[in-house]
């Protein structure tokens, strides 16, 4: 079999790149035909992957652990909420059979070539939280004009290239 896969995951850590530019293994990676791992909303039945986009939390002023266990997951179709337990998350990463998980997000790509991508959220035994904790040490570490945690929590967690043009503007603190 000639098909090459591709598992964003799978990328070596860097920071040598100069502003703007992407890492070759994500111009690889974006070459193929996208599968991302997800999940089927128990609500409306609709499936999407896993995104940090879909987790909702407050925020505590001072409490940061107090604000990552607000957390919950959010169907972006109907908007059921799904709190933050062990049992919640292995429903969900369990909650699609077909393809083994992976539903099918871009359909061009280059004959012989399928990408793989998988956020952190589909881990079911890791908390939510603890996902959410890291993104507002990220965010608050960015406001102070140091890029490297949520670098690492864009790469690391969600298996996403970083850009150096992110601003400061899109954190939350």
């Amino acid at each position: 079999d000639s098909t090459r896969a591709i598992n964003q995951s799978d990328e070596p850590e860097s920071e040598e790149k100069q502003v703007g530019e992407t890492h070759e293994f994500h111009l690889e990676h974006d070459k193929g035909r996208l599968w991302e791992f997800g999940w089927k909303c128990q609500a409306c039945g609709e499936k999407q992957p896993f995104r940090f986009e879909q987790m909702r939390y407050e925020i505590i002023p001072g409490d940061d652990q107090a604000s990552a266990d607000t957390c919950r997951r959010v169907c972006p179709s109907c908007s059921h909420e799904y709190q933050d337990d062990v049992s919640t998350r292995r429903m969900l990463h369990d909650s699609i059979e077909e393809n083994d998980g992976y539903i099918l997000t871009r359909e061009k790509g280059l004959r012989g070539y399928e990408s793989f991508q998988g956020d952190a959220g589909m881990i079911w035994w890791i908390p939510w939280a603890d996902d959410v904790l890291q993104k507002i040490e990220a965010d608050r570490q960015m406001a102070l004009g140091d890029h490297t945690k949520l670098m690492k929590w864009e790469q690391k967690r969600r298996a996403r290239p970083w850009d150096m043009r992110k601003s400061i503007a899109e954190t939350v603190i």
